[in-house]
């Protein structure tokens, strides 16, 4: 997990430790209580991920991008940093969360007691749809739109069903042939009625 302002860093390298990812989520601030710069830095961001996953043994590299706003900062273009993912052979999956309107971000503050409280301050999102239509285009991976959390998880449901890896699997399973157990009563049987029916059974002129 990479999260990006006008920097990037690493939140939590590749791992399938769940439990860990949310923790770590859970505690993301925004730049200015991070004290981190401040901006978006997408090519920063796609280099900083496809480095992270350049090592990667898994049969798909996949990138899932998230953000609420055009590349405005960073020392690397958003560009460039396809050609980055590219070069891994890295697919990624773009995208774009806005809403009409203003939104809402909380924003923590720490107090000199080191109290922290949480505001919420009215954010105008902008979204460069070209772009990030363009990486997902460039890398063979698929853009979305995102308006509100519920569509949020259907895309996640969506790009799950596209990375699916059908795994083969070869089962060998040992017959064991009862024929001939059941051969010798069934033809045992087969003499019984037949001499049933030419003696016992049989019957009389009409």
């Amino acid at each position: 997990v990479v999260i990006f302002a006008g920097e990037a860093f690493t939140l939590v390298p590749p791992t399938l430790d769940y439990d860990l990812i949310l923790k770590r989520v859970d505690k993301i601030r925004t730049a200015a209580d991070a004290r981190i710069k401040d901006g978006t830095a997408i090519g920063v961001g796609i280099a900083t991920g496809a480095a992270r996953l350049k090592d990667s043994q898994a049969k798909s590299r996949v990138m899932i991008f998230l953000t609420d706003g055009e590349n405005n900062s960073g020392v690397i273009s958003p560009e460039t940093g396809l050609e980055v993912a590219k070069g891994y052979g890295i697919k990624i999956y773009s995208i774009g969360i806005e809403k009409s309107g203003p939104t809402q971000l909380p924003v923590y503050f720490t107090d000199l007691f080191g109290n922290k409280t949480k505001r919420y301050q009215n954010f105008e999102s902008t979204v460069n749809d070209e772009l990030l239509a363009q990486m997902a285009d460039v890398t063979g991976g698929r853009y979305f739109r995102a308006t509100k959390e519920d569509s949020l998880s259907g895309i996640f449901s969506e790009i799950n069903k596209l990375e699916t890896t059908k795994i083969e699997e070869t089962k060998y399973v040992q017959y064991t042939e009862y024929f001939f157990y059941f051969l010798i009563p069934g033809f045992i049987l087969y003499l019984i009625s037949r001499f049933l029916s030419l003696t016992i059974l049989r019957r009389g002129p009409a």
